[in-house]
């Protein structure tokens, strides 16, 4: 509940901020929208092997700055992960898919 009303309101944002003409999203943003269904499914994956080399021990301290960087890393290896899985594997696989669909 806390995390979707979150991105509810984030998108909501971003939809009423391009109706009005204050922001059109880009290729990056497209990107990144293509590949959010692989996101979803390999962000507990990357936070999994985060853990396991030892990096949430790195990251933990007293103060704030340092959990923060931690949990930006792992979210910046998370889309990196997520758009070249989508680019170099997702997207030719549907590709094919559809040429040999449109084959049949």
């Amino acid at each position: 509940m806390t995390f979707g009303t979150g991105a509810l309101f984030i998108v909501l944002s971003a939809l009423i901020l391009e109706q009005k003409n204050f922001y059109r999203a880009g290729k990056q943003f497209e990107a990144l929208g293509n590949a959010s269904y692989t996101l979803y499914l390999s962000h507990l994956i990357i936070i999994q092997l985060f853990y396991l080399f030892g990096l949430r021990g790195f990251f933990s301290s007293e103060g704030v700055v340092l959990p923060l960087v931690g949990l930006f890393v792992m979210i910046a290896l998370s889309v990196i992960f997520s758009l070249l899985y989508y680019q170099k594997i997702e997207k030719p696989v549907y590709q094919k898919a559809i040429r040999y669909k449109r084959a049949l």
